[in-house]
């Protein structure tokens, strides 16, 4: 990732792309590999993620094999069943080699090109171990960049079955990332209907 800033050389940092969910939504179809103007949704993400870090971590828990042609490594959850985001973080920090991990869903196509280097900036401003992106309105628990001096308080979690992220964050040293004027990196899909219909505009 280009990391000179006008403040301080940023540390190396790996990219996680999250793409490990049930789809319970999507019909049960795993969205990473859904397509959206020709290309899957995760390969969008790479595209856009890759310039900005390091290097690039893949969560999924199911067509592996597919997952694997982009030739970035892929990692499973622990358990198999499919205990969200923070059970694909911490399979991750298993192989992660820098010590900054920066997250991002698989189905939100439109990463800002800074995106990286304004989280990790923040969160190290603020010398705080976590920054999760706020959108102006809410915090967005899946666009993270951690330390990795937070693995302890996340096997914690998972051992107690405490998988949601906002609860984790609740305990641990965070900030919150102003990423107010870029409103459209959050747009998602849950559901077929909405990402026809987001594909329809790009037509």
């Amino acid at each position: 990732m280009n990391t000179q800033t006008t403040e301080t050389r940023l540390p190396v940092a790996t990219g996680l792309i999250l793409a490990g969910g049930k789809g319970t939504r999507m019909a049960m179809q795993d969205k990473g590999l859904l397509k959206l103007a020709g290309k899957t949704l995760v390969e969008i993400k790479v595209a856009s993620l890759a310039s900005q870090v390091n290097d690039i971590i893949i969560s999924a828990n199911r067509n592996l094999e597919t997952y694997n042609t982009l030739k970035y490594p892929v990692v499973v959850d622990e358990s198999n069943n499919y205990s969200g985001p923070l059970a694909g973080i911490a399979a991750a920090w298993k192989i992660c080699q820098t010590d900054w991990l920066i997250t991002c869903p698989c189905d939100t196509p439109l990463l800002c090109d800074d995106y990286a280097q304004r989280i990790l900036q923040t969160t190290l401003n603020n010398n705080a171990q976590v920054g999760v992106a706020y959108d102006g309105e809410r915090a967005q628990n899946t666009f993270l960049a951690m330390h990795r001096s937070t693995l302890p308080s996340l096997t914690t979690a998972l051992a107690q079955q405490n998988y949601a992220v906002f609860k984790w964050l609740a305990v641990t040293n965070h900030v919150r990332v102003d990423f107010s004027n870029e409103q459209d990196m959050f747009i998602n899909f849950n559901t077929t209907e909405e990402l026809n219909h987001y594909a329809s505009k790009l037509s």
